[in-house]
């Protein structure tokens, strides 16, 4: 049997700027999922996970009509926005390709999880897939063609305030559209911010980096993305002792991340009011056994 993980990733920065032509970061996260493919005399099969006719054809770019079982374990919260169908489709093509006993080059795996990322998201714009392709933080400019700068991370833990709620990223990315115009100095002004925040990572410096977060925070809240509930998690946060705390994708709901020097407090704060919580750190491959 072939197995192989590939880790999901959060946004530190750049949500809706990056549509208008900014940089954003993201950063692959030690959590992930892990393919197992396997062998097997008879029509290609997929176990552990339930029947979904969008996920076998992605499954389909990768593995053969017939010849073997597919199966799947996540760590990743799905639909949280931290890339879980990306990390599914990099983390299968490459257990894949170790049941073949085949070398593949990062542009055939980006190449192949792009395909499968088509099922998923019609036309992504390549940030996820490309993250956890090469498991560190990226800066990413949309194309075409795409600029993908990998960047060096310090040691973070990252708090993920999970809302319970669930955004529609094509109705907040309408919404900051149709008021573009309106906004524009705002989204210069994350664009800005980002660049800040890679200066801060550059030197690891965790207190600016939590003022920028904040500052980011309140840039994304001025585009309308944010939500009353966002609002009231991420005031506890600030409240228990996060350095800083923003929206982490497209708003409207979905997840706050929360930068932070110990979790313990915070966590046992939202666990007694029922809130999912997950820690993260950057990914590190020596880290992880599949």
């Amino acid at each position: 049997m072939a197995i192989a993980f590939a880790p999901g990733k959060v946004i530190l920065s750049g949500e809706h700027s990056v549509v208008y032509g900014h940089s954003a970061i993201t950063m692959a996260v030690n959590l992930g999922v892990t393919a197992r493919v396997e062998r097997y005399d008879g029509p290609s099969r997929l176990f552990t996970f339930p029947d979904d006719i969008l996920l076998w054809n992605a499954i389909q770019e990768v593995v053969p009509q017939d010849g073997f079982k597919v199966a799947f374990e996540s760590t990743l919260p799905f639909g949280k926005g931290m890339g879980s169908s990306a990390a599914l489709s990099i983390a299968l093509i490459r257990a894949y390709h170790i049941a073949i006993s085949k070398k593949i080059t990062l542009e055939e795996e980006l190449h192949l999880g792009l395909q499968m990322e088509q099922h998923f998201h019609g036309s992504p714009s390549g940030i996820d897939h490309s993250t956890s392709a090469l498991g560190t933080g990226i800066l990413f400019r949309k194309g075409p063609p795409a600029d993908i700068q990998p960047l060096t991370l310090p040691p973070l833990q990252l708090l993920i305030i999970d809302s319970g709620t669930k955004g529609n990223t094509k109705e907040m990315v309408d919404l900051v559209r149709k008021n573009q115009n309106q906004h524009s100095t705002t989204i210069d002004d994350i664009g800005q911010c980002s660049q800040n925040i890679v200066h801060a990572l550059q030197q690891n410096e965790m207190h600016v980096l939590g003022e920028l977060f904040n500052h980011n925070h309140c840039l994304l809240r001025d585009l309308g993305i944010s939500t009353p509930q966002l609002e009231e998690l991420r005031n506890r946060a600030l409240a228990h002792g996060a350095l800083g705390v923003k929206i982490s994708g497209s708003g409207g709901g979905g997840i706050l991340l929360a930068l932070v020097e110990e979790s313990k407090s915070l966590n046992h704060h939202f666990a007694e009011s029922g809130i999912e919580t997950h820690l993260v750190n950057p990914y590190n491959p020596s880290e992880m056994t599949p």
